[in-house]
């Protein structure tokens, strides 16, 4: 039984970009890459998304998919995996020349904010107040 694949916001504006970024090259080589990029989503994300390592700059809970374009671009499919629900959630198409400290993946779905938890400023500020 198959996993329902999930694209976080982010992801897709990642995409978008991706499929920008093709269209400087010819649109047989394009069409190919964003094929390639829909078999990912739907036989190896969708059909096996545990057989992929966690993500080597993260670890756990994060996955990667490492997806090839051409001789030298590299992008990771960065993911979760919820067994539970059978669903997968992608969360970025990171490009592999990006800097590794851009990388900011969360967890989807995002908790509303009144649920969490406040950052350590948010704390000491309270904190001082009382």
């Amino acid at each position: 039984m198959s996993y329902r694949v999930r694209i976080d916001p982010i992801a897709m504006r990642q995409i978008d970009q991706f499929a920008a970024y093709l269209r400087d090259y010819s649109e047989a080589f394009a069409t190919e890459q964003i094929e390639r990029l829909n078999q990912t989503f739907k036989f190896n994300l969708a059909e096996s998304p545990l057989t992929w390592s966690y993500f080597p700059l993260t670890g756990a809970p994060y996955r990667g998919y490492l997806f090839r374009v051409g001789r030298r671009t590299q992008y990771w499919i960065i993911y979760t995996v919820d067994e539970g629900s059978r669903a997968v959630d992608v969360l970025s198409l990171w490009n592999t020349a990006r800097n590794p400290k851009t990388l900011t993946p969360r967890r989807s779905p995002r908790l509303p904010r009144s649920t969490a938890r406040p950052t350590r400023r948010a704390r000491l500020r309270r904190s001082r107040t009382r």
